[in-house]
């Protein structure tokens, strides 16, 4: 639609309502970064909320079960956060496309009013060289109404594709709030399991792969921390059980002797 309007006051040689759009459409984008601004603000309100909700999971089941429990609510987040970047990344590379193929569309239209202007000047010439015959005057007039046309249509579609695109620039904002939500249980969950210092989710708008979304790499640093993690615990494990065994013997052991003292006791 600016894009469009400009272009036809241009033509039309209206300078001062060339300037004034452009200053409205500065004046939209600074709005839209106030937008933008007060999301997250909104966001870091809430990290606060989020953080006592992650503590207040805490259970009375014991402290492997609980363990295992949240590496596997982890693992799953995980794979979720790497969908959802995966549908983000996606999602802007649509967008992106869009964006090329309207900037190619909009050089077109550039070139196109050269060529109109070019033309205009011609006719101008022509008009002042010679008087107009009415057949020159009625293809003149045919093509005013063809042009008049097509610029309504183009008008539609440019409007049809900003709605598209301000659509699609919502869906991705919610997106990204969801994802930076469950990072930061994400970021919760590992620090109570002790993953190391290592490892922290931060997301990256700018990033093109989940790895650089996401600010780390799930491969390389979440996944050896959490074998590492279920190593220690079936290590914990089988020591406990060895201990559970030898204490046992022992109790049969003191039980046999405190046995033979009652008989010895009683046979006397």
């Amino acid at each position: 639609m600016y894009a469009l309007d400009s272009y036809l006051n241009y033509i039309r040689g209206e300078d001062d309502a060339v300037d004034s759009l452009d200053r409205e459409f500065m004046e939209k984008l600074e709005r839209e970064m106030d937008v933008v601004l007060e999301s997250v603000r909104d966001l870091e309100r809430s990290y606060s909320e989020l953080e006592g909700n992650a503590e207040a999971l805490r259970s009375g089941q014991t402290e492997r079960e609980r363990l295992e429990k949240e590496r596997s609510v982890l693992e799953e987040d995980v794979k979720k956060f790497n969908a959802m970047v995966g549908e983000f990344n996606q999602r802007i590379e649509a967008m992106e496309k869009v964006l090329e193929e309207k900037g190619k569309e909009l050089e077109a239209k550039v070139e196109e009013k050269k060529r109109i202007y070019l033309e205009n000047e011609e006719l101008k010439k022509r008009v002042e060289e010679q008087s107009l015959s009415a057949r020159d005057a009625e293809r003149m007039k045919r093509e005013l109404q063809d042009m008049e046309r097509d610029t309504s249509e183009a008008e539609a579609a440019r409007n049809l594709w900003e709605e598209k695109i301000w659509d699609l620039h919502f869906a991705i904002g919610r997106k990204f709030k969801e994802l930076e939500s469950l990072a930061m249980e994400c970021n919760h969950a590992a620090r109570r399991l002790k993953l190391g210092d290592g490892f922290h989710y931060s997301l990256n708008a700018k990033g093109s792969t989940p790895a650089q979304v996401m600010g780390i790499d799930y491969k390389s640093t979440l996944k050896p921390g959490l074998q590492s993690f279920t190593e220690d615990i079936k290590r914990t494990s089988m020591a406990k059980l060895e201990e559970l065994i030898l204490l046992q013997q022992q109790s049969s052991e003191l039980n046999a002797k405190v046995e033979a003292k009652k008989n010895q006791t009683a046979s006397i």
